[in-house]
């Protein structure tokens, strides 16, 4: 069962047009989707007559749906590339950040920019202080944080 106009046209994103005129653009669509194929039929076919006077038939055929092949290769990754989400914009640098606050939020872009290098410097890292008790303790060391003295009170 197909769900109303209103709600398919809400779905992908058309712009408010009468149900006629979707219609026609419709229609229009495909005539024109038959034309393209119906030329790059004809176009293969001139391109088998061109070849033929010069190769084999099998190679032709060969180097004809190569050819082909790397056309449809070549459309998958251009709707591929062109279906993907934009990423999400970088938030922008608070001016005035203290030293520490602008370190962390310089090394969480970074992050943010580079998430495969991360991950791997996250796993090497995380090999070295599960194999290195000592780089464990001197990590626990750093992250602590620091005593207070009674007299600081």
């Amino acid at each position: 069962m197909l769900p109303p106009l209103a709600a398919l046209r809400e779905i992908l994103g058309l712009p408010r047009l009468s149900p006629a005129r979707l219609a026609l653009a419709g229609v229009l669509l495909v005539v024109a989707a038959g034309l393209a194929i119906a030329g790059l039929i004809e176009l293969a076919h001139a391109l088998r007559l061109a070849l033929l006077t010069s190769l084999h038939p099998a190679w032709v055929s060969v180097i004809i749906a190569l050819v082909i092949l790397l056309l449809a290769g070549g459309l998958c990754a251009l709707a591929y590339r062109l279906s993907r989400p934009k990423p999400a914009p970088l938030p922008p640098a608070p001016a005035a950040a203290p030293l520490a606050e602008d370190a962390k939020l310089q090394g969480l872009l970074w992050v943010q920019r580079h998430p495969h290098q991360a991950t791997l410097i996250a796993a090497a890292l995380g090999l070295c202080l599960g194999a290195l008790p000592e780089a464990r303790r001197a990590l626990l060391e750093l992250l602590r944080p620091p005593r207070r003295d009674r007299r600081d009170l």
